[in-house]
C-alpha cells in the first residue's frame, strides 16, 4: 500500500499526461465517427415575422444552414398555411430561392381574409432528405383596431379642417359682430384639431 501511494506521488504528472491522451484520442475518436452525421445536420430557422394588417402580404422566409451556419443549397421548398380554422389557405406550393444564399421565399396576399392565428408549414427536399419546420403568424384583431382608430383620426382631422375652412368664409360675409363670436370656437376647433394630431 505504501509502495502504490509512493508510486502515485512520484508518477502523478506522467499518468495525468496519459489520461489526457487517452481522453484526447477518444475525443478525435468520437469526432471521427459522428463527424459525418454532425456535416450533414441541416437547421431550419424561420427569417419572416409573425405580425400583420389586415390586408397585408403574409412573407414565408426560411433558412436554411449547416451547423456552422453557412448556407445549405437544397433543390426546392414548398410551404402549407392553415386558416386560423384549420382548413387549407395555402396548398403545398412552391417557394422561391431568394439572392441571399440559403434562403427560400414565397409571399400570400391576405386581402379579406379573416383575422386569427394561421400556421404555416415549410418542407425543403434534397434528394431523398426532407426537412420540415412550422410555425405561426398572426393576422392581429389588435393591430386592425389600431388602423381603425388611426383612420378614424385621420378623417376627424380632415373634418375639422373643412369645418373651420368654412367657419372663415362666413366670416368674411356676415361682418365683424359674428367674427368675435367665431373667435373663441375658432379656438376651441383649433385646441380639439392639435389634440387629435397627439
Amino acid at each position: 500500500m505504501r509502495l502504490s501511494k509512493k508510486f502515485l506521488r512520484k508518477h502523478r504528472i506522467k499518468l495525468f499526461a496519459l489520461a489526457f491522451i487517452v481522453l484526447l484520442c477518444v475525443g478525435f475518436a468520437s469526432a471521427y465517427f459522428t463527424g459525418k452525421k454532425i456535416t450533414d445536420d441541416v437547421s431550419m430557422q424561420w427569417v419572416s415575422h409573425t405580425e400583420y394588417w389586415n390586408n397585408d402580404s403574409a412573407s414565408t422566409i426560411v433558412r436554411l444552414a449547416d451547423y456552422r451556419g453557412n448556407a445549405y443549397n437544397v433543390d426546392s421548398c414548398k410551404v402549407t398555411i392553415l386558416y386560423p380554422d384549420k382548413t387549407i389557405f395555402v396548398n403545398n406550393l412552391d417557394m422561391l430561392q431568394s439572392n441571399i444564399a440559403g434562403n427560400w421565399y414565397k409571399t400570400d396576399s391576405l386581402m379579406g381574409e379573416p383575422l386569427g392565428t394561421y400556421e404555416q408549414e415549410v418542407t425543403c427536399m434534397k434528394g431523398p432528405t426532407i426537412i420540415k419546420s412550422s410555425q405561426s403568424f398572426h393576422l392581429n384583431p389588435a393591430l386592425e383596431e389600431v388602423n381603425t382608430i388611426s383612420n378614424n383620426l385621420n378623417f376627424a382631422r380632415d373634418e375639422l379642417s373643412n369645418v373651420n375652412l368654412t367657419l372663415h368664409a362666413k366670416v368674411e360675409e356676415t361682418g365683424e359682430e359674428i367674427n368675435v363670436n367665431l373667435n373663441s370656437t375658432e379656438t376651441s376647433l383649433t385646441n380639439l384639431m392639435n389634440a387629435i394630431e397627439l
